[in-house]
């Protein structure tokens, strides 16, 4: 990509940046060492929580530096602070400014994936986070994860996580009625 787009821009961190990455690093490598259920879902958390740090690092260098994904850079920063709200893919890619087909075809470029998938899984994640910590209404989960509509809720938490919220209560109940 660097020679197709003539890319300049290279990412520099000091010591005191390198701290973060690397204790990032060490806790996916604990994890996999563990492997206790739930360990590939850690692994990615821990993975997606420095690819936001090294994004928002890269964000903030020098300005003026020849960069065509940085406004992807900013879009990606922006959906990690507002995954909550009612997001538009056609709002993001207007504030970056890019056309809707070019900021999703940059944003599945960078980070193999897509923003409205993006987005589902950082909701999901939050969901998942709300159900461990006591929370056993799905509807009010799936209302404070960003999700609408309960029953589309409960259909991407049954994709993303193998069972639907309500089993997952009862998994993390004891109940076990997967």
């Amino acid at each position: 990509y660097r020679r197709q787009d003539r890319f300049k821009n290279h990412l520099h961190l000091n010591v005191d940046q390198m701290a973060l990455p690397i204790n990032l690093l060490q806790a996916m490598q604990t994890e996999y060492d563990a492997a206790q259920d739930g360990y590939e879902q850690a692994m990615l958390s821990y993975f997606q929580a420095m690819v936001a740090f090294l994004c928002r690092v890269f964000s903030q260098e020098a300005s003026g530096q020849d960069c065509s994904f940085l406004p992807v850079v900013r879009a990606f920063a922006m959906i990690e602070k507002n995954y909550l709200q009612q997001l538009c893919i056609a709002d993001i890619a207007a504030t970056v400014p890019m056309s809707v087909r070019h900021f999703v075809r940059m944003f599945r470029l960078i980070y193999q994936t897509s923003p409205i998938e993006y987005i589902i899984r950082l909701r999901l994640e939050h969901a998942r986070r709300l159900l461990q910590s006591g929370s056993t209404c799905i509807t009010r989960v799936a209302a404070e994860s960003g999700f609408s509509d309960s029953n589309y809720f409960s259909r991407q938490f049954r994709r993303h996580y193998g069972m639907a919220p309500r089993d997952y209560l009862h998994y993390l109940q004891g109940t076990h009625k997967i």
